[in-house]
């Protein structure tokens, strides 16, 4: 709930001013982005939801191991991650990788039991690779077998559905996940004279898996360690280990 220029945080009875909101945000997010290296997997997700009214924010970071019958490469990423509640079984938010891929997501919880909840978190995003970032080129390059990429896009769409077995004020996560992504490559071809242009689409249907734990701490802050394997048909595969905090 936003008023008199305070923001109140999810479970938390403090408050929270705008610059100072801003200001952590903009941190976590320079911090991310000076430690990544490529897209991200990573779920960060819970079949918790924000309570209608409050405002969540989150970051999170992790490594990835990704291979195929040609390539094996580990990169660091980063993930920065805002929510706010509609309902009690509902939320929506935005996610802002480090990598300057930027989406939006909601959360429907379905099923709350005293021993099992059920949550199905779609989010849809956009992802743009620059020359500048020269270390994700290189690494885009080796992955798609492409020389000389001078920019790239890709729409993506992710589909995990969780399950959340509750332990005290805990839960513990898994569920399958689909990820789709089509890739749109401009790549330069030098053919005996000036460089031309040369244009790459890939399309990527990525089932996976997620196993996690929402931890939440005694002043309203949650961690949450998860671990993501992801596999295709044409061999890939992304395994990915890293944790969030949210407050």
């Amino acid at each position: 709930m936003i008023a008199a220029g305070t923001i109140q945080v999810a479970r938390m009875e403090r408050t929270l001013s705008y610059p100072r909101l801003v200001a952590r945000c903009g941190a976590a997010w320079l911090a991310l982005f000076l430690l990544s290296g490529c897209p991200s997997y990573m779920t960060f997700h819970s079949t918790r939801t924000v309570p209608p009214g409050s405002i969540e924010v989150g970051a999170g970071f992790g490594q990835s191991l990704l291979g195929s019958p040609s390539f094996l490469g580990s990169v660091t990423e980063g993930t920065l991650i805002g929510r706010t509640g509609i309902t009690s079984n509902l939320d929506i938010g935005l996610r802002l990788r480090s990598d300057f891929v930027l989406g939006g997501e909601l959360k429907l919880r379905f099923v709350q039991a005293e021993r099992l909840q059920m949550a199905v978190a779609p989010g849809a995003y956009f992802s743009l690779l620059a020359p500048a970032f020269n270390g994700l080129v290189s690494l885009a390059e080796r992955f798609f077998d492409v020389e000389n990429i001078a920019s790239a896009f890709a729409y993506e769409l992710h589909v995990p559905l969780l399950f959340g077995v509750p332990f005290q004020e805990h839960l513990f996560i898994f569920g399958p996940k689909l990820s789709f992504t089509n890739w749109n490559i401009q790549a330069l071809v030098d053919s005996d004279g000036p460089l031309s242009g040369s244009s790459v689409s890939q399309v990527m249907l990525v089932p996976g898996v997620v196993v996690g734990l929402d931890l939440l701490l005694p002043d309203g802050r949650r961690v949450q360690p998860e671990l993501n394997v992801h596999f295709d048909l044409f061999g890939t595969f992304y395994v990915q280990a890293g944790a969030g905090v949210f407050w």
